[in-house]
């Protein structure tokens, strides 16, 4: 439980400091800025709950079935999986796309006096959000996996590299220009550069021998010693 537990818990706190630079990145641009933020986050909390569900889901039965010695099925899974992503991924960057100004509406004070400007900022957040919504189901997915195979400092420590990336790039893309929606392309950025690390260590199949538990089966099939 130790073993798994601190890489998972590092990865947590690796993700609070860095949600903590982002918001004061945010808060720069000022009032307006923040609330549109807020919002923004809620539609895309609210898109990758189905991405989540399966990273979840996927955890446990990676575990499962690596643990039992039947690798065949994580396979034959994930593969499934892979459509059903890429289908979820593109239906709702196309609602976010399409209809993220009625969203942005429903969680709006019209009486507030920067309301205009909160439902422009929301808007093309979100419009730069929704291209990129494959690449996070993807991201969730497959460190999912990761995390049911055992292999929880890798997806630590590619947390720690999506966080390395989007700092700075939500400097240099967004506070030193003073443009708002630089701050969703670093995030689109950070999440594309850990999709890409978490599917490279797949595809190298070191993932694999990372079960904590092996069936009495595998037991049976090493060799005994003298």
């Amino acid at each position: 439980m130790i073993k798994l537990g601190i890489p998972t818990a590092a990865q947590a706190l690796v993700s609070s400091l860095g949600g903590l630079v982002i918001q004061f990145f945010t808060n720069s641009f000022g009032e307006a800025a923040v609330s549109a933020n807020t919002i923004v986050m809620r539609a895309d909390g609210f898109v990758l709950l189905p991405m989540m569900g399966i990273g979840q889901a996927l955890t446990t039965f990676v575990g499962q079935n690596m643990g039992a010695g039947k690798p065949e099925r994580v396979t034959k899974g994930i593969n499934v999986m892979n459509g059903v992503i890429m289908g979820i991924g593109l239906l709702l960057g196309c609602i976010i796309f399409f209809f993220g100004e009625p969203f942005i509406h429903l969680f709006l004070d019209s009486s507030d006096p920067n309301a205009q400007a909160i439902v422009e900022m929301g808007t093309t957040a979100l419009k730069a959000l929704a291209f990129f919504v494959w690449a996070t189901g993807f991201q969730q997915m497959y460190i999912g996996i990761m995390r049911g195979a055992g292999a929880v400092t890798v997806t630590m420590i590619i947390a720690l590299v999506g966080m390395v990336v989007r700092i700075p790039l939500s400097y240099f893309l967004a506070v030193a220009p003073n443009r708002f929606v630089g701050m969703y392309y670093a995030m689109n950025a950070a999440s594309l550069t850990s999709c890409v690390l978490v599917y490279i260590y797949y595809l190298s199949g070191l993932w694999k021998n990372k079960a904590v538990v092996q069936s009495a089966a595998q037991a049976d099939k090493k060799p005994q010693s003298a």
